[in-house]
């Protein structure tokens, strides 16, 4: 499928990345992690040589096989080097729902899409000892969900009942280190 993909469509052509993502999956499944991962890392460095403005299709993509590569990295105890594919992840999932935004696709879809990439970042640095990174990727991954309960309540975290003290005259927080 692979030699076909370049004899008919070209050599770093879209075929050609979709067969090299197919190889790597179907190597995913066999358990040959190695193979797997060379076949998503060809596929990113097609990607970069070779697209310069991303369509939301091949940001999806690539978002999909920056996960997966992260994913195997960590299959194969090496959490570290996976940290870098799941924030480049994170990184490309940002742009992508900027994109979202601008197309009218709604708050709470963007959300739950940014969620799974944090969580993912947060286990990783989790997992090399980054407790402060670990905490701060969770943070990211609540932080749409939180947003998008504040809109519900009218911009007031808790809501009008949420017992916050603020100054008379500005209207700012008195608590501590709040907002």
């Amino acid at each position: 499928a692979l030699e076909l993909a370049i004899k008919v469509h070209g050599e770093n052509s879209i075929q050609h990345m979709n067969a090299l993502y197919a190889v790597g999956v179907h190597c995913k499944t066999r358990g040959a992690l190695e193979e797997a991962i060379q076949a998503h890392e060809a596929v990113l460095n097609i990607m970069d040589s070779t697209i310069s403005v991303y369509e939301p299709d091949l940001l999806q993509n690539r978002i999909a096989i920056l996960r997966d590569t992260a994913i195997l990295y960590d299959q194969q105890g090496h959490p570290e080097i996976a940290i870098d594919y799941a924030e480049g992840a994170c990184v490309n999932a940002q742009t992508l729902s900027k994109i979202f935004a601008q197309s009218g696709v709604g708050a709470a879809q963007r959300a739950n899409m940014m969620e799974q990439f944090w969580l993912l970042l947060s286990e990783l640095k989790n997992k090399v000892g980054d407790t402060e990174g670990a905490a701060a990727a969770r943070r990211e991954a609540l932080k749409g969900k939180l947003n998008l309960g504040m809109a519900a309540r009218g911009g007031r975290a808790g809501g009008a009942s949420a017992g916050r003290a603020t100054h008379k005259r500005t209207g700012a927080s008195t608590r501590a280190g709040g907002r």
